[in-house]
Parts: structure tokens; sequence; C-alpha cells
């Protein structure tokens, strides 16, 4: 499903953004908004990674579709 797809890639994109600026918020002594967006950014990505995951075994399972 494409729809899907992008969907993905667009909250993987976001994700890595919402680290980046945790990152750079962390070297500005923003410990609390570091936080805050760092958890934004991997929360997402973890469910990204279970749903890939658990894709891929019931592809496994189905013997390749």
């Amino acid at each position: 499903n494409k729809m899907i797809d992008w969907m993905f890639i667009v909250i993987l994109l976001l994700g890595f953004l919402f680290m980046f600026l945790g990152v750079e918020y962390y070297r500005e002594n923003e410990k609390f908004w570091a936080l805050l967006l760092v958890a934004g950014g991997i929360i997402p990505a973890l469910f990204i990674i279970v749903g890939l995951v658990s894709e891929w075994l019931n592809y496994q399972k189905t013997g390749g579709g």
C-alpha cells in the first residue's frame, strides 16, 4: 500500500528531525526540551520498527506473499 509507505517515510523523517533538534537543544543546555524532542522522535520510530518487523515476519510465514 503506497499511502502507508509514504506515512512511514514521513514519520521516520520527522523522528530523525526531532532527534536532531533534541541534540541541538541539549548543546544549548535545554535539557527538558531536548528530552521531550528525543522522546518525540524515538516513540514513533519504535512503533514503525515494530510494525515493519511484524509485517516482515508475516511475509516470511506466508512464504513470500
